[in-house]
């Protein structure tokens, strides 16, 4: 099995090339989670490995899934509790990104990449870098930018599945595009025992 890794020069985004089963020397380009426009999210389910949401593309195609970790007991004080969102790109498991929610009453969440360096933070309605710079706000169903423009929008489609869309990115910043998914992630955060 011969795998190989191209760059796009102009956009800088790298795709494997996977060969196609039975067609030798021909090959598939593999796109990661954060490069779809459009992405499901599966409610939480209980599995070997805990309790996991699985991330699809528009044709159901595995592209991730985010594992929980913490408490999932509900109680007066669970509100305390600190909380884990792992997330992992499906073909290679490769850890992805982290969400963090510390203990106490601030509800914020801190999200840091698969080299845990940090990349912003997620309070109740408000997006924030890891410099300090105002990202996006939360309003209903939709993040906005600071000139009211929709990065992102989530609706929920079923019990079962949410939908996340991702508008043209005229950044091309793959960090804001993370960002964007761990602020949808954090509305269901947490599962139900």
């Amino acid at each position: 099995l011969t795998v190989s890794i191209r760059a796009n020069r102009r956009s800088g985004k790298i795709a494997t090339l996977l060969p196609s089963p039975g067609v030798p020397g021909e090959g598939r380009k593999h796109h990661p989670m954060l490069e779809h426009a459009n992405l499901y999210v599966a409610c939480w389910t209980t599995t070997t490995a805990g309790w996991t949401r699985t991330v699809t593309d528009v044709a159901s195609k595995p592209l991730g899934v985010v594992r929980f970790e913490g408490s999932t007991k509900r109680s007066w004080f669970s509100w305390l509790r600190g909380a884990r969102l792992q997330v992992y790109e499906t073909d290679d498991a490769s850890h992805l990104m982290t969400l963090v929610r510390s203990w106490g009453i601030t509800r914020t969440w801190n999200l840091y990449d698969a080299d845990d360096r940090h990349i912003g933070s997620i309070g109740p309605s408000r997006l924030v870098d890891a410099n300090g710079e105002r990202r996006g706000t939360l309003d209903a169903d939709q993040i906005l930018d600071a000139n009211r423009q929709t990065l992102a929008t989530f609706r929920k489609l079923t019990t079962l599945k949410a939908e996340v869309t991702f508008a043209a990115d005229r950044e091309a910043n793959p960090f804001l595009r993370m960002l964007l998914l761990a602020a949808i992630l954090v509305q269901d955060a947490s599962p139900t025992a």
